[in-house]
């Protein structure tokens, strides 16, 4: 009797602190614990990162490559530290909190926040409570490679949650034998067109210019109009080519209105792209 009420007296942490001096195996999560010894921490996180690193590995959730100065440097996607996570008893939660706007008033990208929970409290299905082991912001935009609103809404979570899990767990990820920053971090993952795209890129150019006759500015002075407009113009003959579709006057100016409804290309040029477009390009073939 005398044992139970002591055992009903006795916090969780002191229980794990008990368990440990026991020489009984410590929970996974007991290196979120901070009443546990560092010690003890250490030799969990070690049994925790051996096993971790062939399991993401395997999963291909490492990439190489994102160091210009260390090639060879494995930088872990979000979807591995989620394992990590899950190891841990981490629930993540992701909120968009703001949308991003160019001055014309259109949404060009969202800022989104990461949290990370351990026994997170549910109420209607949603976290009202728990112990918050990280929180991160980050953002993404058109700027990037994602173009579609919905791709970088959920660039912008990814980064977030990312951010966090690095905030809170990199540690572990580093005996693991990893870099400490995700991969969705580095500025080379996704920044640019895919790696694949660069053969493309270069045929479409070539193909734009030949069909179309429209020439890229070098220089492009406020007091000239014509390197802008033949700089957009071609641009967007290469979003044509790049989607498939034929250059032609009408596709042209259908994109034109496209782009500078969404603020990608700024409203005040598109009467003159339309008239760049009806004097350049060529017509439907019909």
């Amino acid at each position: 009797m005398n044992d139970l009420v002591k055992h009903e007296n006795t916090s969780e942490m002191e229980l794990v602190r008990q368990e440990y001096e026991q020489q009984v195996t410590l929970p996974d999560y007991a290196i979120l614990n901070p009443e546990i010894p560092m010690s003890a921490k250490v030799e969990v996180a070690t049994k925790v990162a051996n096993t971790l690193a062939p399991l993401v590995r395997e999963q291909g959730l490492a990439i190489k490559g994102l160091n210009k100065k260390n090639p060879e440097a494995e930088y872990v996607m979000v979807e591995g530290w989620e394992i990590l996570g899950t190891f841990l008893g981490i629930v993540p939660v992701t909120t968009i909190i703001k949308d991003l706007k160019n001055k014309h008033g259109h949404t060009i990208g969202y800022r989104s926040r990461g949290t990370l929970y351990r026994n997170p409290i549910i109420k209607n299905d949603e976290i009202v409570g728990g112990t918050v082991i990280a929180r991160a912001e980050a953002q993404a935009d058109k700027n990037g490679w994602q173009k579609d609103l919905f791709a970088i809404a959920s660039m912008s979570q990814t980064r977030a949650l990312g951010k966090a899990y690095r905030m809170g767990l990199s540690w572990i990820m580093k005996m693991a034998g990893f870099e400490s920053t995700p991969a969705e971090e580095m500025p080379n993952f996704n920044e640019t067109e895919p790696e694949t795209k660069k053969e493309d890129i270069t045929f479409i150019d070539a193909e734009a210019e030949e069909v179309t006759g429209f020439e890229t500015a070098d220089t492009i002075e406020p007091t000239n109009e014509q390197p802008v407009l033949e700089n957009y113009a071609r641009n967007i003959a290469k979003r044509l080519a790049m989607q498939g579709d034929k250059i032609t006057k009408r596709t042209m100016r259908a994109k034109c209105f496209e782009l500078t409804q969404n603020g990608i290309i700024p409203i005040e040029y598109k009467e003159q792209l339309y008239a760049f477009i009806d004097e350049n390009c060529p017509g439907d073939g019909k």
